[in-house]
């Protein structure tokens, strides 16, 4: 056999052989994304929860302790602070961000350059930071990726933990529960969908979890109290600011579902994820600033906006 003729017979094994693998590829239908990796969680001290509250409690005062009041239909501003666009706070939504900064450099940056420029309004408005703020808090208080999906997106690091618990049951970090069965306690995270219409925001666990990585809006917020009849937390962008908010509970301290003749400015929880850390022996003292909020909270002649 020729050298030519050789060298055709090998060119068209090798296009048969890619066209072959081409077929085959296509039958087994779309590649199905893999997980991420993570390694089993670890156990964590009490001294790592009273970092989260103390952290979520500073960045609060820092932005001179806004309160806002949901246990009603409509929510109502007890008490204005410092707002996002505030250059008084720019480094507090720069260190947010930079939690999460592997996506987000370039906004970061881009913020930074306006803030160069002498810009006083309009500062990080661009994107949504209230999960960006929950992350910074996980991370500063020592808590692992492994352990809570550091992002910008609630769902990401809600749907971490649904997963976590799938694979590692009672070891995991952040415990998901049905709203309906677990009362949240200080430390732990109630987590809200946000989604408009609010017809087809979900109000169960379960429906996460059916839809498991699917885009949805959400927002969660930290406990930071607990008392008859109503919860405070504390998250971020909530009025553009890191806010304490009072939330209405049942009587045996379950979040309160949502209904239809709510209207879509109430909350829509559907999950509390349980911080799977043991609470100090002495229990949690009642931080600076927390005493004046229930007094603006109780106060006969209404509510009172101040700076």
């Amino acid at each position: 056999m020729s050298t030519v003729l050789k060298t055709i017979c090998s060119f068209r094994s090798v296009w048969l052989m890619a066209v072959l693998s081409l077929v085959l590829a296509a039958c087994a239908g779309p590649s199905q994304t893999p997980e991420p990796e993570r390694y089993p969680p670890i156990s964590y001290p009490y001294q790592a929860k009273e970092r989260i509250l103390s952290i979520a409690y500073r960045e609060w005062l820092e932005f001179r302790r806004p309160v806002l009041d949901q246990t009603g239909q409509e929510a109502e501003q007890l008490r204005k602070g410092y707002e996002e666009g505030d250059p008084e706070v720019f480094p507090h939504l720069q260190a947010y961000w930079n939690a999460v900064r592997s996506e987000y450099a370039g906004y970061v940056r881009q913020q930074r350059r306006r803030h160069r420029a002498g810009v006083k309004t309009g500062l990080w408005q661009g994107e949504p930071w209230s999960a960006a703020f929950i992350s910074y808090v996980m991370r500063s208080a020592g808590i692992d990726l492994d352990d809570f999906e550091w992002d910008a997106g609630h769902r990401n690091y809600v749907d971490a933990a649904i997963r976590s618990e799938r694979r590692y049951g009672r070891d995991s970090v952040f415990l998901p529960h049905e709203i309906t069965d677990y009362a949240p306690r200080v430390g732990d995270l109630v987590c809200s969908d946000r989604s408009l219409p609010a017809e087809q925001r979900i109000g169960s666990l379960a429906e996460r979890v059916a839809e498991l990585g699917s885009s949805r809006g959400m927002h969660c917020d930290i406990v930071v109290q607990t008392e008859p009849g109503r919860i405070a937390v504390i998250g971020g962008n909530v009025r553009d600011a890191v806010t304490l908010s009072y939330l209405s509970v049942n009587a045996q301290g379950q979040l309160v579902p949502w209904q239809t003749e709510d209207g879509p400015e109430t909350r829509t929880f559907f999950a509390v994820l349980q911080t799977n850390i043991p609470d100090p022996p002495g229990g949690f003292p009642v931080p600076r600033g927390l005493r004046e909020a229930e007094q603006l909270l109780r106060q006969e002649e209404g509510p009172s906006v101040s700076g």
